[in-house]
């Protein structure tokens, strides 16, 4: 008999998401206005992408704003309304951040 974490429901097995994203490092995913925000940097050519997740559907993977670069997982987290995103830049040590707010 397995055990499941989730106070007894089940899994629904693996597939993949919608959109032909392929990457070799981590992803990022944050909820926020509702929405799931699945956000990888390996989708484009090291290019910050976002795919979007309303519920029923998923809207595909697109370039965050911003000409966001690197090679190495971001973070995210949502504050005071906002969504933000965070990375190393590529070629370099800076710390950068970019924001969605509603």
């Amino acid at each position: 008999m397995s055990v499941n974490a989730f106070n007894g429901s089940s899994w629904t097995g693996w597939s993949e998401v919608p959109g032909g994203g392929k990457t070799n490092i981590s992803l990022s995913a944050k909820t926020f206005n509702g929405k799931l925000y699945l956000i990888s940097n390996g989708v484009g050519e090291n290019q910050v992408s976002v795919n979007i997740f309303n519920g029923s559907s998923w809207t595909g993977w697109s370039a965050v704003p911003g000409n966001g670069m690197t090679e190495l997982p971001l973070a995210s987290a949502s504050f005071n309304g906002r969504l933000y995103i965070f990375g190393k830049a590529s070629g370099g040590n800076q710390i950068y951040m970019n924001f969605l707010t509603p």
